[in-house]
């Protein structure tokens, strides 16, 4: 017995902590790591899609090696989505928290009112953990969807891609996609545009970040910080701190090239 009780003593135990205020306690898996954190924080920055970028989280989390571990982790682990966006950028990558993933699914379900289509989004939804990447093949589809579905295969995936979760990429391939993007897509185009418009109507091509901040975007719904994270993860233009403040400027490659 002595020795059953050593073990059990000598054992790794999971920490937890207790805020003596109001005995409070909680376990130190459940504080988010940085890159989750980041990840919350830019899809709530004014961004009613609440899709995040890949390289806008490098711009909090400056690690890119730590980021990409913990993505892969988050992802695994069924926290998040990860879908490819080549409409805005090569190797361009869309991010969401897999709870805002289904929340905008089912507003689509909502809006088609239709129970076929509720019905194969629903179990959509329930398999998609088993999907960990962007990619699925129909035979793999199908036999995570189940027998209901597969009777009527070609109804089934039709209303997936007709509410949006997925878009063909050949004969019997497709991809994981995010509902509705469209208008985000175009938001995020113009206003890069725009952004880097005005940094270079300045002298020297620059301006100072609080400046720039003040300024209401035409093209775009979406805050002027989540393109400014965007910009700078895409290195399309430089942050500098200076005594002033952060610098925003035209990268000096950029510069050179239109002399």
């Amino acid at each position: 017995m002595k020795r059953a009780r050593d073990a059990e003593l000598e054992a790794p135990q999971a920490k937890r902590f207790v805020l003596e205020d109001d005995n409070f306690e909680f376990d130190v898996k459940d504080i988010p790591s940085d890159t989750l954190a980041a990840v919350q924080n830019i899809a709530e920055t004014q961004n009613p899609k609440r899709v995040v970028l890949r390289h806008q989280v490098y711009t909090l989390v400056r690690n890119r090696t730590t980021v990409d571990r913990e993505l892969d982790k988050l992802r695994r682990d069924g926290k998040i989505r990860m879908v490819e966006l080549p409409n805005i950028g090569r190797d361009c990558q869309g991010i969401m928290l897999v709870a805002d993933y289904a929340s905008t699914v089912r507003e689509i379900m909502e809006k088609e009112n239709n129970d076929a289509i509720r019905r194969v989004g629903e179990r959509f939804l329930e398999v998609l953990s088993s999907i960990p990447f962007s990619d699925v093949s129909r035979t793999k589809l199908l036999t995570l969807l189940g027998k209901p579905f597969q009777s009527s295969p070609t109804s089934s995936i039709s209303n997936l891609i007709r509410i949006g979760v997925l878009t063909r990429k050949g004969l019997s391939d497709y991809h994981v996609a995010i509902p509705a993007i469209g208008t985000f897509v175009v938001d995020i185009k113009k206003a890069r545009k725009e952004i880097i418009s005005i940094v270079k109507k300045r002298m020297y091509r620059e301006i100072l970040q609080k400046e720039l901040e003040k300024k209401s975007l035409k093209t775009s719904r979406m805050s002027l910080r989540y393109h400014l994270m965007d910009l700078e993860g895409l290195q399309l233009l430089d942050f500098v701190e200076t005594n002033m403040g952060t610098l925003v400027r035209i990268p000096k490659e950029d510069f050179k090239e239109k002399k």
